[in-house]
């Protein structure tokens, strides 16, 4: 399985993370594609992060910088090209790798507070380039293959860290989730903002019927990331996974696509209501 960091999440090094071994994946645990990753929650920040529910498309439209191709909007930026871009949210532009992305993406997975709850150590460049390259032709939603989001900044189109899909290869209406965002980001409502995308993405355009995720017990930043999206507790696994040394705990996180429509809108900052990227009525649900 894999293990979330405090921005929680999965990679596309494909599958749940293991403790010493096994595929990588983000920070929350993360398989070897990735789990959630561990950064330090900043309370005020996080609670003004907008959420996301349903399709993201209208924060796509009215684009100046884009086009459109096969469906999917074309983005032209100085890191990534001509580069077509899965989703938007009011911060956040989520894309495929590119080949320029490996210096950002290995100095963040190489840092300690990334590394903690992860199923690798030492990351290099080369594992990062050839991540990225395995990436090429791959496409989200293909059963039983992880899927590897490049997360950017859409002020300044920095790298900020990625997320990932895997869909189930025996029941293809279900998924596994995962990220990891760069420690130098945490704080601001990034991770709450990206995976809220992923939800909706997930649900409104692949149409999946149920998503999950799975965090170490101990990684409470991701935990509480995951609870405040909407996705219910369903498990606690004791001293399930044999993790850098030493027995570990994991949590394990769902939601249905019909939980996630009860809650569909925007429950917005109003200072990005006044800036004009989004607008929204309903509410999420609370209690």
């Amino acid at each position: 399985m894999t293990r979330l960091q405090s921005v929680a999440g999965r990679s596309a090094e494909h599958g749940r993370p293991r403790r010493p071994g096994g595929s990588e994946v983000v920070t929350a645990h993360t398989s070897p594609a990735c789990r959630v990753s561990g950064m330090q929650p900043d309370r005020q920040n996080e609670a003004r992060a907008p959420f996301i529910r349903g399709t993201l498309s209208n924060y796509q439209q009215n684009q100046p910088s884009c086009r459109k191709n096969d469906g999917m909007t074309i983005y032209t930026s100085s890191r990534s090209g001509s580069t077509p871009v899965h989703f938007e949210t009011p911060r956040l532009r989520v894309r495929p790798f590119v080949a320029a992305d490996a210096g950002a993406f290995t100095a963040y997975r190489v840092h300690p507070d990334v590394e903690r709850y992860q199923s690798w150590s030492n990351y290099t460049i080369e594992q990062g380039r050839a991540l990225i390259d395995s990436m090429h032709d791959a496409r989200p939603g293909v059963p039983g293959q992880w899927y590897q989001f490049a997360l950017e900044e859409r002020e300044g189109g920095a790298l900020i860290g990625d997320l990932a899909l895997k869909v189930d290869d025996a029941e293809p209406s279900m998924a596994e989730l995962g990220f990891t965002l760069a420690p130098e980001y945490w704080g601001n409502g990034y991770g709450l903002e990206a995976v809220q995308g992923l939800l909706g993405y997930a649900f409104g355009t692949l149409h999946l019927r149920r998503l999950t995720a799975v965090t170490d017990a101990l990684n409470y930043s991701a935990a509480l990331l995951l609870d405040r999206v909407g996705m219910r507790r369903e498990a606690y696994f004791h001293e399930n996974i044999f993790f850098e040394g030493a027995w570990g705990s994991e949590c394990a996180f769902a939601i249905l696509d019909r939980e996630w429509a009860a809650g569909c809108g925007v429950q917005l900052d109003p200072l990005m209501t006044r800036s004009g990227l989004v607008t929204g009525k309903k509410p999420r649900p609370q209690g």
